[in-house]
């Protein structure tokens, strides 16, 4: 269409009127536009016709029904995910409303997780009733098409306590979503329905695995998971005074397998098998890491969780060094001081099951009896394990008899660099990123702990800039660490963005 100069037009795609001030070739001109400004346009972008025609937007049918809802038919189905389509009104999908059900006769505490590799994962953990249908979170078309992983694990409430974890992951392929058409059950809408657990079995103290893929199943609440539902369980400090056999002090192994048989990682307990109660210092030591401390008290029968190994650190030699302070009427025993190599040989010989839990996994036993203390015997660290108050605030301050000496504070790196390569001597390209930063996390606690144990006054801890999941990880736990002071992450001329510098009381 041939245009004269002079003409007015409207730009399609901004709306803007324009006038026609020359010619550039045939098929774009050059207009001005009101304010002034000259910009070349093509020609069918633009039009003489000045009514702006209003765009059609596509409205969403709103779901009026509230988020949580019981139901009192129920057909025993198990629990499961719905996924209900919402549509625009043009009947086209909007998104997708993903729902909890629990189509059963028993109580839970749940931690679900979706994850998306374009957007942060959606959580949620809470407990849900018998017949409950419990909203989750939206899913939009688009993140569908990103095969979402979702994560689901459910504690039954029985009236002794939180029963075995069980827990599965399911990808969303297209395939299998789609074939998963029809009602839901209890509130029987329309959209796709994912069985997760169909059967359950009577209250068991043994670990329940009912995982679809390479999927660790712990028989207890993992605080990385859902910390925010921990006050639903039991402390993870169990007593078995009733069951003492008098095998003294020991720390077990417990190992938990992938489903190919392979283990995943140890969870380590120190196990006291006596009639005694102890202060105790446990410290794992590699030489490719900073030592992983535990400082506590421990009671006559309690079985104590310290910490969980990854099998990789069994190629450092790492050795285990416990001490023990007897708990008297009138402070504190001598000290009992054990090291123990963790060589494959004599790690592989403990084989058996644990003594008061009876759990299965490698107990070492480190001290078996315990002589009697004479009378009007002097403790000589009690000081090194009671706290002292200074100023207004109450702080432990160890003397030179609790195993801190000068040569470990002048020594201690004031800085930590928590990329996988300086944690690990093998490549880390098999692994997964939740196996890494879980690495990294725990050496990231052993190095705070043992800066606090050492009475340091600050630290840098290099996380690096990335996708920031291990630098909002490390945020996350110094903001519920109490013998931090203040931690910030400003630039600074040595690591840029990429660490955190903590001050500790």
């Amino acid at each position: 269409m041939k245009y004269d100069i002079g003409t007015k037009v409207r730009l399609i795609h901004t709306g803007d009127i324009a006038t026609i001030i020359d010619y550039i070739d045939a098929l774009s001109v050059l207009v001005e536009l009101e304010d002034g400004d000259e910009i070349p346009v093509d020609i069918e972008d633009m039009t003489t016709e000045m009514r702006l025609v209003p765009k059609v937007t596509k409205k969403v049918v709103k779901d009026e029904e509230p988020e949580t809802k019981t139901y009192l038919r129920i057909t025993k189905t198990g629990i499961s995910i719905h996924f209900e389509p919402i549509y625009f009104v043009d009947e086209s999908i909007s998104h997708y409303k993903v729902t909890l059900i629990n189509d059963s006769e028993k109580e839970f505490v749940f931690a679900y997780a979706m994850k998306i590799s374009t957007s942060v994962p959606k959580t949620k953990s809470n407990k849900i009733q018998a017949g409950q249908v419990y909203y989750l979170n939206d899913l939009t078309i688009e993140q569908l098409n990103d095969n979402p992983q979702v994560k689901l694990e459910v504690w039954q409430i029985t009236t002794t306590g939180m029963d075995a974890l069980l827990t599965r992951s399911i990808k969303l392929k297209a395939k299998k979503f789609f074939q998963a058409c029809g009602k839901s059950p209890l509130s029987n809408k329309n959209g796709y329905t994912l069985s997760v657990f169909e059967k359950f079995k009577p209250p068991k103290k043994v670990v329940v695995q009912r995982s679809m893929s390479k999927e660790i199943v712990p028989d207890n609440l993992s605080p990385e998971i859902a910390p925010e539902i921990a006050h639903y369980f039991d402390k993870e400090v169990k007593t078995y005074r009733s069951r003492l056999t008098g095998t003294g002090v020991s720390v077990h192994f417990q190992p938990f397998k992938f489903e190919d048989g392979s283990i995943s990682h140890y969870n380590v307990s120190l196990i006291n098998d006596s009639e005694k109660a102890f202060h105790f210092s446990l410290a794992l030591i590699s030489s490719t890491s900073v030592p992983k401390t535990k400082d506590d008290k421990i009671q006559s029968g309690q079985v104590f969780p310290i910490m969980e190994l990854y099998p990789e650190i069994f190629n450092d030699s790492p050795k285990i060094q416990l001490q023990l302070w007897e708990i008297r009427s009138k402070g504190t025993g001598n000290p009992l001081s054990r090291t123990i190599s963790l060589k494959a040989k004599k790690f592989v010989l403990s084989k058996g099951t644990s003594p008061l839990s009876n759990k299965p996994g490698y107990t070492l036993s480190f001290f078996e009896q315990f002589t009697a203390h004479r009378k009007g015997e002097k403790s000589d660290v009690r000081d090194a394990i009671i706290p002292k108050k200074k100023g207004n605030k109450s702080k432990i301050y160890y003397s030179s008899q609790s195993g801190i000496h000068p040569e470990e504070y002048a020594s201690f790196p004031l800085e930590i660099d928590l990329h996988i390569e300086n944690l690990i001597k093998k490549s880390s390209k098999k692994m997964t990123h939740a196996h890494i930063l879980q690495i990294q996390e725990d050496h990231f606690y052993s190095y705070v702990h043992e800066a606090i144990r050492l009475g340091v006054d600050r630290v840098f801890i290099i996380h690096g800039v990335g996708e920031g999941k291990l630098k909002a990880k490390i945020t996350e736990i110094l903001s519920n660490m109490k013998d931090v002071k203040e931690f910030k992450n400003e630039y600074h001329p040595r690591y840029g963005y990429g660490a955190t510098e903590v001050v500790f009381e």
